[in-house]
């Protein structure tokens, strides 16, 4: 299988939720907090500034009016390529970590066992 070849990137702004147009129940750059978030006081959206979200040709080419239409209104903020990039290799080095530490932990149950 071919990888997607990602042409247009977008991150999301907090307090102007967008869904993708493809798939309305799927914000853009946020999510919707977990009832135990909610019941410690979080927002019922979760943003994630950081997040760069990539899209692919066929995306951006069919989705181009509204993705405009977005970043106009001040409801997108347009990404490079770079802050994509950027962005994935610091989210696989936090999953690395989360990783490590859930081995951690592990190997430090199996000790005490």
């Amino acid at each position: 299988m071919v990888a997607p070849q990602f042409v247009r990137f977008v991150s999301s702004v907090p307090g102007r939720l967008v869904t993708r147009w493809d798939n309305p129940a799927t914000p853009i750059g946020a999510r919707v907090s977990t009832a135990e978030e909610r019941a410690a006081g979080a927002e019922p959206i979760v943003w994630d500034e950081e997040r760069v979200t990539p899209f692919t040709a066929d995306f951006a080419a069919r989705f181009d009016r509204e993705l405009r239409g977005a970043f106009a209104r001040g409801d997108l903020v347009e990404r490079q390529r770079a802050d994509w990039e950027a962005w994935t290799e610091l989210e696989q080095k936090r999953e690395a970590d989360r990783a490590r530490a859930v081995a951690d932990v592990e190997t430090e149950t199996e000790e005490k066992s």
